[in-house]
């Protein structure tokens, strides 16, 4: 590995001070490692933060070449610096090893890895977050003002989200950490929570299973896989089911990415790949945001391949497919909640309500007065293993 890089690449990467601060990370994750130290072949694990992949890759690209081609060319290093993130189908090729290369693994969980790569790794390190003097060295390349230890303390005590929002920002003296993470996800659960609010009597013993789940799994007790992490809204327009999303959103806790299947369609002239680069896109921003509740309306309408007869078939094949492959995809994502809701249930794909995606149901109904007597039950929650009805 090179220890020093070329005066044209320290231009360009202070130029780029995140990217300087993932650079100084992975020296620090690294610097421990025979490969590190003795520049001998072999191959290292690094798990990073999943919001700052493409800045690892390229501050490993440049650890590697020590030039400021590392930049703009991914395949400076012959295929050294390879990246496998959680849930992706992307497999690793042990190909890329040889008994005199050094490769450097980039993942955001362990677990993405096979065991056959675990084993191949000469050393699997963590890249932590900075301490405040990494914070201060990479500013005052930025021509940034020096931080007091308070303050740059404030700074890296934060998510990696933060951090970089901050690390940039020319001045921090008017900045407010009690008042940052409000500022973050004002655009995700703001309201009242579910329980501030009236009825959806029948829905609540799901949304406190989950919250305890929710709550369990943060603490690192319970897999992710084991959450019942995904319900259907159904019911006639009116009885508040985009009200019932953004009150669970607050209610655990989380970031509520609001979206449609209208909206996914109307993106740019709505053709085919417009529709599925929206659908990918929002589906993105939950794992990027996770913990997060991404709520899909009109369901319905991403499409039905049981319609043979329609002259879109072709069309709602190719919507339906990707939605398939991205909800099972999202089950493996820890921290995204999946919610959807439609006025028409009759509509929707089968596949889509099978096991492992919008198995479980909430149905609500329009609420009635108090001396009326409903024929059939206002609100329940069903799923394919158990009823309630109230």
């Amino acid at each position: 590995m090179k220890h020093r890089m070329t005066s044209g690449a320290f231009r360009e990467v202070r130029k780029r001070p995140n990217s300087m601060l993932a650079y100084f990370l992975l020296r620090r994750a690294l610097k421990g490692t025979r490969q590190f130290r003795g520049d001998v072949g072999g191959l290292l694990i690094v798990i990073v933060d999943k919001r700052w992949f493409p800045r690892f890759e390229r501050a490993a690209e440049l650890l590697f070449s020590g030039q400021a081609r590392a930049f703009f060319n991914a395949e400076t290093s012959m295929h050294r610096v390879v990246s496998k993130e959680y849930g992706s189908k992307k497999k690793v090729d042990l190909d890329v090893l040889s008994y005199n290369a050094q490769t450097i693994l980039l993942t955001d969980n362990i677990e993405a890895l096979p065991p056959a790569v675990r084993i191949a790794a000469d050393a699997i390190v963590t890249v932590e977050k900075p301490t405040a003097r990494h914070l201060n060295a990479v500013r005052k390349l930025a021509r940034r003002p020096w931080l007091d230890v308070r303050t740059a303390e404030a700074v890296v005590g934060e998510d990696w989200d933060m951090i970089e929002a901050l690390v940039c920002r020319y001045s921090l003296a008017n900045v407010s950490f009690d008042t940052l993470h409000t500022a973050k996800d004002s655009d995700a659960s703001d309201g009242p929570r579910l329980s501030d609010l009236p009825g959806f009597k029948s829905a609540r013993e799901w949304v406190s299973k989950l919250a305890t789940d929710l709550s369990t799994w943060r603490d690192g007790s319970l897999a992710w896989s084991a959450l019942d992490r995904a319900a259907l809204l159904t019911g006639p327009p009116g009885v508040g089911k985009t009200m019932f999303a953004k009150a669970l959103a607050a209610e655990v806790g989380v970031t509520l990415i609001a979206t449609s299947a209208g909206r996914w369609q109307s993106t740019d002239h709505g053709y085919l790949g417009d529709m599925l680069r929206a659908m990918r896109e929002s589906f993105d921003e939950a794992r990027s945001k996770s913990p997060a509740l991404l709520f899909i309306d009109e369901l319905d309408s991403v499409g039905n391949r049981e319609h043979r007869s329609s002259l879109n078939a072709f069309y709602e094949t190719q919507v339906v497919n990707t939605f398939l492959e991205l909800t099972s995809t999202a089950a493996d994502w820890p921290g995204v909640i999946l919610l959807a809701a439609t006025n028409r249930p009759g509509d929707i794909e089968p596949a889509i309500l099978r096991a492992g995606r919008f198995e479980q149901h909430i149905e609500l109904g329009l609420p009635r007065r108090k001396s009326e007597s409903p024929s059939f039950p206002i609100t329940w929650v069903r799923s394919h293993r158990r009823c309630w009805c109230h």
